[in-house]
């Protein structure tokens, strides 16, 4: 939503607004999800106003979708699918031993 809005993205913003999620999971909501919280958060987190705006959405669209399954099911459907991490290769535990080198 902030790249629709600002033309940029403030995922530290977003992360931190969450950060109560490890420990409280689904009931994270009860931390930091004020709009006077999330525009202090989103203010000190980038540095500007535009940071605090996006963490007063983030919370109000929290709020609506979390109310009305369709509305949340129509911002969805706008948002642009997010690209999966790009797979990397796993190390061996245990080289094969022609790749072994042996000390002299």
């Amino acid at each position: 939503m902030d790249k629709i809005i600002f033309g940029k993205a403030y995922p530290e913003v977003h992360k931190a607004i969450d950060s109560g999620y490890v420990f409280l999971g689904p009931r994270h909501r009860r931390l930091f999800h004020t709009v006077p919280e999330a525009a202090i958060i989103g203010t000190l987190e980038t540095g500007e106003i535009q940071g605090g705006v996006s963490g007063v959405i983030h919370v109000l669209l929290d709020r609506e979708t979390s109310k009305h399954k369709p509305f949340k099911q129509i911002l969805e459907s706008l948002m642009p699918r997010r690209k999966s991490a790009p797979k990397t290769k796993r190390r061996r535990k245990n080289p094969k031993p022609s790749t072994l080198k042996t000390p002299k």
